[in-house]
Formats: structure tokens, C-alpha cells, sequence
């Protein structure tokens, strides 16, 4: 487990102490895949051009 995942999963069980070492084995697995869920969700959102857009900056109408 990455610190990164570690304090997601802190977040999204509210628990931001040592406290958080004492939750039941499997609550905390439970924890810890929805922290990869939201930092998979989260890296998949980053902003990536079109490939297909156009090179010369000809603006296109979405509408």
C-alpha cells in the first residue's frame, strides 16, 4: 500500500489518527479499494488532447 492510498483511505473513513490502525481487517480493505477506485478515477480524468483535433488551431463548434 502507497502513503498516497493510506491517506485516501484515511479520508474516505474519516479516521485521521492512529485510530485508524484498529478498524476491523476487513472494513479497512474496504477502505483502501475504494481509495485505488478514486485514485484510478482521478487519474483517468487528467486532461489528455484529441488526438483527432486539428494541429493548426482552427477552433471547432461543439454545438
Amino acid at each position: 500500500m502507497s502513503d498516497v492510498e493510506e491517506l485516501v483511505a484515511r479520508a474516505i473513513c474519516g479516521v485521521h489518527n492512529e485510530n485508524a490502525e484498529h478498524i476491523f481487517q476487513h472494513m479497512r480493505e474496504c477502505y483502501l479499494k475504494e481509495a485505488r477506485a478514486a485514485i484510478a478515477a482521478k487519474s483517468a480524468s487528467r486532461w489528455r488532447p484529441i488526438p483527432s483535433a486539428p494541429k493548426d488551431g482552427t477552433k471547432i463548434d461543439l454545438l
